[in-house]
Parts: structure tokens; C-alpha cells; sequence
């Protein structure tokens, strides 16, 4: 896929892609959010203090548990 045909289906300029391949650190973040929808990409979440055991502080708790899927439970 050529950087144009991403842009398009993104709804972005071809030059919004250029500078996201460049690292651009000031990309709006639904922009890159749908270019990874379109890309057909996986983004995966994870608490880096949770995988070391290292207890997380309170707020980032209820940020990841905001981004959980909801429980099939009854």
C-alpha cells in the first residue's frame, strides 16, 4: 500500500502518513488509532508495572480497567 492510498483511507495527507512513519510525536491520536484500523494491526495495552509485580499506582488501575472488555458474567 502506497503512502497516498493509506492517507485516503485514513482521511489524512499524504504527508500526516510521512511524518507518523518519522515518529512525529504530535500525531492526533484518532488519526493514528483508524491508520491502525486500517492497517488490519492488533494494539495491545499493558501495564508495565503489573508485568514486573511491582504494584501500580490507583489511577493507572482505572485507566487499564476502563480499557477491559466488559465481563461475560452474569
Amino acid at each position: 500500500m502506497s503512502q497516498l492510498q493509506l492517507a485516503n483511507l485514513v482521511g489524512v495527507g499524504r504527508k500526516w502518513v510521512v511524518l507518523l512513519e518519522k515518529g512525529n510525536p504530535t500525531a492526533e491520536m484518532s488519526s493514528v488509532l483508524k491508520t491502525i484500523q486500517v492497517l488490519g494491526l492488533e494494539l495491545r495495552l499493558q501495564d508495565p508495572m503489573r508485568s514486573t509485580g511491582v504494584a501500580s499506582p490507583s489511577r493507572l488501575d482505572a485507566v487499564f480497567d476502563q480499557l477491559k472488555p466488559p465481563s461475560n458474567k452474569p
